[in-house]
């Protein structure tokens, strides 16, 4: 029997894949089928434990220590000595196939969850409820993040089974919890990423079709902006943000990686030594080497150099962009009004107008011949006759000589 699979890349990745901060050579991820294992340098990954692999984690501060799970939230601690088992309990919990732990970083807090969010202060040894022993709400966990700053602030999120699903945040250490939902689409929320310098600055992906898939909250999702503009209506499954640069966001969705320079303003494909079409499955970030890795549900691991490019200020002012642009709008969502900018590089006749979501014109902002240079309009959240539209998703769109710019909205009544 000769083998002809050399080559054949059917390795499929799941969620929660780490990356050592110090060890270019340490990366942990779980695999559908094929038990958890670790990358150190050598394209043959080893295997290190059971069943359908799942969510990971390293211990930061000594990586000989890192955790390991199986499917329905079974974790393993691994140390020099045997592995011991350090599993939540689960008697009175209803759990994801593959569900979500993260390690806090102080390297001795984990959050785990089923539809209740367990703690543990003691690397997994003994574990409490939080939440006053409550669940979040009536559906298992799929996603968390966790502060670099502290361990008390986490954010988590549930996947649609008896209700929608929804965010929450916990800035208390889990004692108490915020719905943080607010107007994100109702969809499969597929992922979470904190700022390392900021926790209050979090991104989260949304799976399905007919929405954006991708918002930002800089006020720990007090509320949302949809940065998701410009990217395929397609379901998206990963997001991180570059620490060293941290207006330098990375997305993953069913075709590849993308790239946002300006936090989330434009985007750009990232996918240069990709397959064509990769489900990017998680992103992490070897910081010794910057280095971005994408996971892949079906096509193998794949590393790429990380753009060691900043902003870079001189004397001359400000960068003056030499192509039309059209910002998101601040605040957003909004009530009562809301503020709308764009630039123009030579002076033109333009249109800004408001759509709502089936497409009619709500509302026409601007229609007249407007200089070169930056421009502000705003919005009061009425339409052309006055009257107060209703809560919903907006389109605004920009129309000059150059061609046509849009961006989403959302007022709240």
């Amino acid at each position: 029997m000769q083998n002809l699979s050399h080559g054949y890349q059917t390795t499929q990745f799941y969620n929660g894949t780490s990356s050592s901060f110090t060890d270019s050579l340490f990366t942990l991820g779980g695999l559908q089928d094929n038990n958890s294992a670790a990358y150190r340098g050598n394209r043959t990954w080893t295997r290190l434990f059971q069943g359908d692999g799942a969510w990971t984690a390293i211990d930061q501060n000594e990586n000989s220590t890192f955790y390991l799970s199986y499917q329905f939230l079974n974790i393993s601690r691994f140390t020099d000595v045997e592995p011991a088992d350090v599993s939540p309990p689960h008697e009175v919990s209803r759990t994801n196939f593959i569900a979500p732990f993260v390690l806090g970083p102080d390297n001795r807090t984990l959050y785990a969850g089923s539809n209740f969010v367990h703690k543990s202060l003691d690397k997994g040894t003994t574990w409490f409820t939080s939440n006053g022993n409550q669940p979040l709400d009536s559906n298992p966990l799929i996603a968390m993040a966790i502060s670099e700053q502290t361990s008390d602030v986490l954010y988590a999120a549930t996947s649609p089974g008896n209700t929608r699903g929804e965010i929450f945040r916990t800035i208390d250490g889990g004692q108490s919890w915020t719905n943080i939902t607010g107007l994100l689409p109702d969809r499969f929320l597929t992922d979470i990423a904190v700022n390392p310098h900021d926790d209050h600055y979090v991104l989260t992906t949304l799976g399905g079709f007919g929405s954006s898939h991708l918002f930002k909250s800089v006020d720990g999702g007090t509320t949302w902006q949809d940065i998701g503009v410009g990217l395929p209506d397609l379901p998206a499954w990963s997001v991180i943000v570059d620490p060293d640069f941290p207006e330098h966001i990375f997305f993953g969705n069913d075709i590849g990686v993308y790239l946002s320079p300006d936090g989330g303003v434009s985007w750009t494909p990232f996918m240069e030594g990709l397959p064509d079409a990769v489900f990017a499955m998680d992103l992490t970030i070897s910081r010794s080497n910057r280095k971005l890795r994408v996971a892949t549900h079906g096509n193998g691991f794949y590393e790429t150099p990380l753009p060691d490019s900043a902003p870079v200020f001189v004397d001359e002012g400000p960068a003056i962009p030499k192509t039309f642009t059209l910002a998101q709008n601040f605040p957003n969502p909004f009530n009562p009004r809301t503020t709308i900018q764009y630039f123009l590089p030579e002076s033109g006749n333009i249109q800004l107008t408001v759509y709502n979501a089936t497409g009619q014109r709500v509302r026409t902002l601007a229609d007249r011949v407007a200089a070169a240079g930056a421009h502000q309009i705003v919005w009061d959240g009425t339409n052309d006759a006055g009257r107060i539209v209703a809560t919903g998703m907006y389109v605004y769109r920009l129309k000059t000589a150059n061609g046509v710019l849009s961006r989403r909205m959302s007022f709240v009544r």
